[in-house]
């Protein structure tokens, strides 16, 4: 069955201002969860969305989540 993880951006361990807020949540499938946990990602702010580019140069942009 399909399903989705949910990922923090900014790491929770930084402890950083609302990092366990909702901005800063995304979901995503489970392969491209692990590839951002274990291979080195490269993460823009662009306004209302964040760009991951991944190894080789794989892109894919998530809008943010509005509150």
């Amino acid at each position: 069955m399909p399903y989705v993880e949910a990922h923090h951006v900014v790491q929770v361990s930084t402890l950083s201002v609302d990092v366990l807020g909702p901005q800063n949540v995304i979901t995503v499938c489970p392969n491209h969860h692990r590839q951002l946990h274990f291979e080195v990602t490269t993460v823009l702010h662009l306004g209302d969305e964040f760009e991951f580019i991944l190894p080789p140069h794989l892109a894919f942009r998530i809008r943010k989540f509005s509150v």
